[in-house]
């Protein structure tokens, strides 16, 4: 009997150390803070003397995302002087943060594509290390219900937390000639209906549109701790389309 209780905590101890795989990559392969930004369109401004900007910042996220005075820094430090009469500015850059939240993946259009085991891969581990060592079947299913807490223990304690802010890109660059644009939309109208509106317009600027998804990663991150990393990183994106 003292030799079954003594293998079997021998067997535990050794199930304990070898669940919780999916804990263990995470914190190791997440470790150090991921921040990258990814745009939609690519945009080409043309090289001009006129280094004129106004900027239109706006966040609709209702998570206090700012980055105007930071925007504003960056721009400067390009050699661009930024100006509070969009008549008079070469450039108009339109900013719009529209939502950071922790999202999937798959929400981020297959950006990092990284995934978590479960917990029943630990429980299978468990009986398995218990199995190969010559016990019993209520020994199995003791060791493969401590594996598999330990292992949904510690996956709750080590997570994978992707941070994802989503901003909306305008820029109108002031032009020689007239520029004839063209706006849709497609808004939904009740649940199974649609309103669709083209308007038209003459002006002397070039409209460019491009929507950037920056995001944060890092084991246990929290929004607070991400908002920064993601504003900086914006704000760089956005300084690079002035050359």
């Amino acid at each position: 009997m003292k030799k079954i209780i003594i293998k079997s905590a021998v067997i535990s101890l050794l199930s304990l150390n070898l669940v919780g795989c999916s804990a263990i990559s995470t914190a190791i392969n997440h470790h150090d803070l991921e921040v990258d930004s990814k745009l939609s369109d690519t945009v080409w401004l043309q090289p001009t003397n006129q280094k004129t900007v106004y900027i239109q910042s706006q966040d609709t996220t209702g998570k206090s995302i700012n980055i105007s005075h930071e925007l504003k820094d960056k721009i400067e430090e390009k050699g661009y002087r930024i100006v509070n009469n969009p008549d008079k500015a070469q450039f108009i850059l339109q900013v719009n943060t529209k939502k950071i939240a922790k999202m999937s993946d798959e929400q981020m259009n297959g950006f990092l594509s990284q995934g978590f085991q479960d917990s029943a891969g630990g429980v299978a581990l468990g009986a398995s290390t218990i199995a190969l060592a010559g016990g019993d079947a209520n020994s199995i299913v003791a060791g493969g219900l401590v594996g598999g807490v330990a292992s949904t223990v510690a996956d709750d304690l080590v997570t994978d937390e992707k941070y994802v802010l989503v901003t909306d890109v305008r820029i109108q660059e002031k032009t020689k000639g007239l520029v004839h644009n063209q706006t849709g939309s497609h808004l939904k109208n009740g649940s199974s209906s649609y309103n669709n509106s083209t308007s038209f317009s003459t002006s002397h600027r070039q409209i460019y549109q491009t929507r950037i998804v920056t995001f944060a990663d890092q084991v246990n991150l929290k929004l607070s701790e991400a908002k920064k990393p993601i504003e900086n990183n914006l704000t760089n994106s956005l300084a690079g389309f002035f050359a």
